[in-house]
């Protein structure tokens, strides 16, 4: 009885294997990764009353949209670089805590316990913010090359932004 690994060798089906492996991990977002399209989608397509109402309200991912509408001077909004960095400002120094339990084994044969820890929790993360401003610069660009669609998640999620840009920068 041959095993399979075996026969796969023996075949020579490894480098298709490996490659189909590959293509299929090279398809495939990792789990985490961060997606700067929802944020420029929200400040491509939301109204801007929404925007600045869930900015003013302490939403960072409204705040991180409005600071790239004023950086970038679209959707009416002017181009303003100083209230783009003070909503940017704003979202960076947003935190939440997360909650996370903590076993604290008894010593001398006393009964052990459980503690509760809150760790601060950026709401928009540094690679979320990092990813974004990648893909906007490419999309002010207007420059469709690999890296491009690649920093907005895609080719067919770069054209579908690029379009959305080319409105939002005539205002609408």
């Amino acid at each position: 009885m041959i095993r399979v690994s075996k026969l796969i060798r023996k075949l020579g089906l490894l480098p298709a294997i490996a490659a189909l492996g590959l293509i299929s991990c090279a398809i495939v977002p990792p789990v985490g990764a961060p997606a700067p399209q929802y944020i420029l989608r929200d400040a491509l397509t939301s109204p801007v009353a929404d925007i600045e109402s869930r900015a003013e309200k302490g939403n960072a991912r409204a705040q991180l949209s409005l600071s790239i509408l004023y950086q970038y001077g679209l959707r009416g909004k002017p181009l303003s670089l100083v209230s783009a960095s003070q909503w940017r400002g704003r979202a960076l120094r947003s935190t939440t805590t997360a909650p996370i339990t903590q076993y604290i084994p008894g010593i001398n044969g006393k009964p052990g316990r459980t503690a509760i820890i809150n760790l601060p929790k950026s709401d928009v993360p540094g690679a979320e913010v990092a990813a974004t401003d990648a893909c906007a610069a490419k999309l002010n660009s207007g420059i469709p090359d690999l890296q491009a669609t690649t920093s907005c998640g895609g080719p067919g999620v770069f054209m579908e932004l690029s379009q959305l840009w080319a409105s939002a920068k005539m205002g609408m």
